[in-house]
């Protein structure tokens, strides 16, 4: 079953929209089409209509891409994640304390955890929460951001992480009520998502990577600031990164070929031996982490990075932003129910 979305736009308020295309998501067991569109008058692109909620929480089961890596990969992704997020937080906060909001199998927090900040997650699979629980020691509430935020036990943090998370949710307003819910005065809230004025969505059109069941809308970076403004918080920074352009990506394309002709368990054998070519052997958590550690130790931030001076970065037009905002402490203009 599914619903229509953003019929007025919670953006802009406008009433149209227009189809961008349809892609065909069969193998991962998405019924219909699954379709972008794009509002007429701030350019939000979403997808509508989408699964119903129930529908949609069900696919991020164990079987969930995100969760079948393995560890030596993920710490090397949380590595560059931490250098472009956490890595950049302002000095001046008065305790190393942070709460992600869909944390996953709790990769990045175990490692902040390690570099002393205090950490607790939130996640919606039962069984990455479990996992980063059992695994790494890290207190992780099973649910949703809404309901933790309702739960009048909830703590709040001089710092929110929201990495990869945005994009999946059904109601963005609401999300960022609860994430101000949960944030102090002065706090700093961090966004990760993917880049919905990417250039290379033009390049690549319904091919472009982030164009997934998972994901309902695609933030431009002039959409999400507006939404925090209007907020009352103040952006420190905001900049794209994946900063170069993209013509032909012959793994993707390959696979999605297969898909079209119905192939799809040649398909996903091949796509998997792909991605497995180079891993290295596994190594234990100990290990992992500490080598993490030190990668970071001798690395400067994002802002070091060739990325970071790629061909889109200048104008924000790479596949992915990343928002640092403060939530401001002076009389706040505007009250959030």
């Amino acid at each position: 079953m599914k619903i229509e979305v953003n019929q007025t736009c919670f953006v802009c308020g406008s009433m149209k929209s227009k189809l961008f295309f349809e892609i065909d998501y069969s193998s991962l067991h998405y019924p219909g089409k699954f379709a972008i569109r794009k509002c007429d008058r701030c350019r939000l692109l979403f997808n509508s209509p989408r699964l119903v909620d129930e529908e949609l929480f069900k696919l991020y089961n164990a079987n969930y891409y995100f969760f079948q890596r393995h560890d030596s990969d993920e710490f090397k992704r949380v590595v560059a994640l931490f250098l472009r997020t956490a890595a950049l937080i302002p000095n001046g906060i008065f305790e190393k304390k942070v709460i992600e909001v869909g944390c996953g199998k709790g990769y990045l927090l175990a490692l902040m955890k390690h570099l002393g900040w205090k950490v607790q997650g939130i996640e919606i699979s039962s069984e990455a929460s479990q996992f980063a629980i059992s695994r790494f020691g890290v207190p992780t509430f099973t649910g949703t951001l809404e309901s933790y935020s309702k739960n009048e036990q909830h703590n709040i943090f001089p710092v929110v992480m929201a990495l990869d998370v945005i994009e999946h949710v059904p109601d963005p307003v609401e999300f960022l009520k609860s994430i101000d819910k949960i944030l102090c005065n002065d706090g700093i809230l961090i966004i990760d998502t993917p880049n919905g004025n990417s250039k290379n969505i033009d390049n690549l059109g319904k091919k472009w990577e982030a164009f997934n069941p998972f994901h309902i809308y695609f933030f431009s970076p002039s959409i999400l600031q507006t939404l925090l403004s209007e907020m009352d918080y103040s952006i420190e920074k905001c900049f794209s990164y994946n900063n170069h352009k993209k013509m032909f990506n012959l793994k993707h394309d390959l696979h999605a070929l297969l898909l079209q002709l119905r192939i799809h368990e040649l398909a996903e054998y091949l796509y998997k031996k792909i991605l497995s070519i180079t891993k290295e052997p596994e190594k234990d958590i100990e290990s992992l982490i500490n080598n993490a550690i030190k990668i970071i130790q001798n690395s400067n931030t994002y802002f070091g990075t060739n990325d970071a001076k790629d061909t889109l970065a200048k104008d924000d037009r790479g596949d992915n932003i990343v928002i640092i905002a403060r939530k401001n402490s002076l009389i706040r203009s505007r009250i959030i129910n």
